[in-house]
């Protein structure tokens, strides 16, 4: 998922085995009043679970599950910029580790809150589960 605009709503959605990032959010203009609630974001294969790219300004990421991610959970690339907020979210299984906000340069101001690392279930059998669900609305 791709996102690069303001006053965006990222909630509920499963978003797993992507080539690259799970979440990339490209701050071309700076990026306003973004918030990425409650999703669950696994298993994607090459990247991190949220990528932060150039310039944000008021993105809160609050209440998702990110695991079993290629790289970090949460990682900058270049970003610069305030008011990023992380809180409430369940790290587990990132092989890169929870986050890294300082990577490639960035210097971002953020706060974090209230978020755990651990192990809920099993990545493998959470994606399962996910599946099963989504599957049987179908």
């Amino acid at each position: 998922m791709y996102l690069c605009g303001t006053n965006e709503l990222v909630v509920s959605n499963l978003i797993s085995g992507n080539c690259e990032h799970g979440i990339q959010v490209a701050g071309y203009t700076a990026i306003n009043n973004m918030k990425i609630f409650s999703n669950t974001i696994v298993s994607n294969r090459n990247g991190s679970g949220i990528m932060l790219w150039m310039t944000m300004s008021g993105v809160e990421i609050a209440c998702n599950t990110i695991c079993g991610n290629a790289g970090y959970g949460i990682k900058t690339c270049e970003c610069v910029g305030s008011g990023v907020r992380i809180r409430n979210n369940v790290f587990c299984n990132n092989r890169e580790g929870v986050m890294n906000m300082t990577a490639n340069r960035s210097k971002v101001g953020y706060a974090e809150s209230g978020n755990s690392e651990g192990n809920p279930k099993d990545e493998t059998q959470m994606t399962k589960e996910i599946r099963i669900t989504t599957n049987a609305h179908e």
